[in-house]
């Protein structure tokens, strides 16, 4: 049996490591999700992991700026209460019309999901 096929490198543990700690950096959410995908970012430039060259090339495709400006989106309605705001009316509507509530939610709801998705998508 050959021992040097079932040996880790440094390289392997470091990744290995620092999969470790993002997962439990997400799962305990301690410390902000953006935050620690950053620290972890600047992680894999300082061990030489990745090239620091090649560090934020994944910014530049339409996908990743798309999530982020969809995040933002979502973010400033939900402090500006406009979620607030659909979900009160919603709730309104629902409690004069009983039988009404889950209609007038299933036709919504894909409405103002849809307007929150595509915008960013639009812009980009």
């Amino acid at each position: 049996m050959n021992d040097s096929a079932l040996m880790l490198t440094t390289d392997m543990k470091l990744v290995l490591g620092l999969v470790g700690f993002t997962m439990v950096m997400f799962l305990f959410e301690r410390i902000r999700a953006d935050v620690v995908a950053l620290v972890v970012l600047v992680l894999l430039g300082l061990t030489g992991l990745v090239a620091p060259e090649e560090l934020f090339n994944g910014f530049a495709t339409n996908a990743v700026m798309s999530v982020i400006a969809t995040m933002i989106l979502g973010a400033g309605l939900d402090r500006t209460g406009a979620l607030n705001r659909l979900a009160g009316w919603l709730l309104r509507l629902s409690l004069a019309m009983a039988s009404a509530g889950m209609p007038l939610s299933l036709t919504a709801c894909p409405k103002y999901s849809r307007a929150v998705i595509n915008g960013p998508r639009k812009v980009v």
